[in-house]
């Protein structure tokens, strides 16, 4: 099929970097981390130990340039330090340059304290923490324990909740609700071109309406699971194989780790939507994750090699694993519209023409809208008009006379009249048409 019907709009697409997941391999810490958080054998002993332990009988650099002094060495200058410093514990002392009660100076250390073996239980030297504190900088930062990342995120069961892309088909895209909102800003709103296909997908899979998945335009997905996840496939129907065994669609799917789920052509409609629990965890940009093919906003289009991260699973399962649902229709698509805003720049022969001729879906369709080809629709007055805004469903008609009508991704403004919008109801069901397929527009 050719891309697009993008030319009437003056619009044109704009890739969008994706952004990768940065994950700290599984038991690695940064390095002022580690420096911070290791805790000599010794100390360990009289605490918890720490995962990096320093040999036992062997101090730390800064015990020794303390100038420690081992066992059955003491001299008579060390005792009568020890006794000094015995009266001024029993006497009390406490200014603000001493330290408190049970930590261990490096001076008190030259002047006598036993090796590092004889420390008592619960006394670390000075400047030290007990095994497994970290200083509060550290603690606010997250700890990086073995197998997370900072944060506290687990990057071993984050590296694994994935889906791999070993083909793409015609077009797959990553699409959610969409940016609803937001045109006064000059951005589109986007999202699946079959909005109620995507929500019943995410629903046999216990996801939120809000959650992304993959559209497919066409069939010709294929993807490997990472670990083992629940996935639905709903829309176009289409052969679903899963490590080559058959699936049905509008059906709850289990992958076991490693095995490939594949779509094959749709029978009917065009578009197929691929939910997986926990949603397509892709970078959001401007609050969405739907990739928008005219403005290039979002994910870009997916390609073979590319590797989806999926989100933690947050809803629970329905009581069914099925959806008994009707399939696009096959022949004549009946859709409802409501006439204007600019019918008037039409004939009442064309206006009458719309509404009882079929107009065929061409061979230009992509996610922006479709050509439609039918009985031309004359114009009652010249001129063009200034640009304007449009919206999804409407119904363009450019001085070639032959409709086009827009989809998801269509463009924000327009300067060829709009004959009439389809009933919003009725959108999603045309997004399911395909070529060769008649259309036949009702009041």
């Amino acid at each position: 099929m050719k891309p697009a019907a993008a030319r009437d709009a003056g619009a044109s697409a704009g890739a969008a970097s994706q952004v990768p997941v940065d994950q700290v391999p599984a038991g690695q810490v940064s390095a002022g981390q580690a420096s911070t958080g290791q805790m000599s054998a010794n100390q360990a002993s009289a605490n918890q130990a720490s995962a990096n332990r320093v040999p036992a009988g062997r101090v730390s650099a800064g015990q020794e340039s303390a100038g420690e002094a081992s066992a059955g060495q003491e001299s008579a200058d060390q005792e009568s330090a020890d006794q000094e410093s015995a009266d001024q514990e029993s006497a009390g002392r406490a200014s603000s340059g001493q330290v408190s009660a049970g930590q261990v100076t490096a001076s008190q250390m030259s002047a006598g304290q036993a090796s590092a073996n004889q420390v008592p239980a619960g006394q670390v030297p000075a400047g030290q923490l007990p095994a497994g504190q970290l200083p509060a900088s550290q603690e606010s930062a997250g700890r990086a324990s073995a197998g997370q990342v900072p944060g506290g995120q687990a990057s071993t069961e984050a590296s694994t909740r994935q889906l791999e892309v070993l083909a793409s088909g015609m077009l797959a895209t990553v699409q959610d609700a969409g940016r609803p909102g937001l045109a006064e800003m000059g951005v589109g709103s986007s999202g699946a071109a079959d909005r109620p296909a995507l929500a019943l997908a995410n629903r046999l899979v216990g996801n939120l309406d809000s959650h992304a998945g993959i559209e497919v335009t066409f069939g010709g997905l294929a993807v490997r699971a990472g670990t083992a996840l629940l996935v639905a496939v709903t829309g176009a129907p289409c052969p679903i194989t899963v490590h080559g065994r058959p699936e049905p669609t509008n059906t709850l799917l289990r992958l076991a780790e490693g095995e490939e789920l594949r779509l094959g052509t749709p029978a009917r409609g065009l578009r197929s939507y691929l939910a997986v629990r926990g949603g397509i965890a892709v970078a959001p940009v401007l609050g969405a994750r739907a990739t928008d093919t005219l403005a290039g906003t979002g994910p870009p289009v997916l390609r073979a090699g590319d590797v989806l991260p999926v989100g933690p699973s947050v809803g629970t399962l329905p009581g069914i694993d099925f959806a008994p649902v009707a399939p696009p229709p096959s022949g004549d698509l009946r859709l409802r519209v409501l006439l204007g805003p600019r019918d008037d720049w039409f004939t009442a022969a064309a206006v009458k023409r719309l509404l009882t001729e079929p107009y065929e879906v061409t061979a230009e369709i992509d996610r922006v809208g479709m050509r439609l080809a039918g009985p031309p629709l004359e114009r009652a007055r010249t001129g063009e008009l200034p640009s304007e805004g449009m919206v999804r469903g409407a119904l363009q008609v450019p001085p070639s006379g032959q409709p086009t009508l827009f989809l998801a991704d269509h463009p924000l403004t327009g300067g060829y009249p709009v004959i009439a919008v389809l009933a919003d109801r009725d959108i999603d069901r045309a997004a399911q048409a395909r070529p060769g397929q008649r259309l036949r527009f009702t009041l």
